[in-house]
């Protein structure tokens, strides 16, 4: 994918995820009353602020690719960022 468009979103988004022994997975996440299923995870990692820690992951769903934050402590899924193919 060639991105030439970078979208800071910013919004609270509700998430299916995959919990599992080796950690969680989002599956499907809604934006703009859509369900957008999520085709490929291609990255994650942990942000930490103080003692904020949040999870962050970059996935595509064959459309666009995303970047979903879960904060553990609130139990929240955001939608931080939307990257478009030009």
């Amino acid at each position: 994918m060639t991105v030439t468009q970078v979208e800071w979103i910013e919004e609270v988004v509700e998430v299916e995820a995959r919990f599992t022994p080796r950690g969680m997975r989002p599956m499907a996440f809604v934006w703009q009353g859509r369900r957008r299923p999520v085709r490929q995870v291609t990255c994650v990692w942990t942000e930490r602020d103080g003692q904020l820690v949040r999870r962050c992951f970059a996935l595509t769903d064959g459309e666009a690719a995303y970047e979903l934050r879960f904060e553990p402590r609130s139990l929240r899924w955001q939608l931080t960022r939307l990257a478009l193919e030009g």
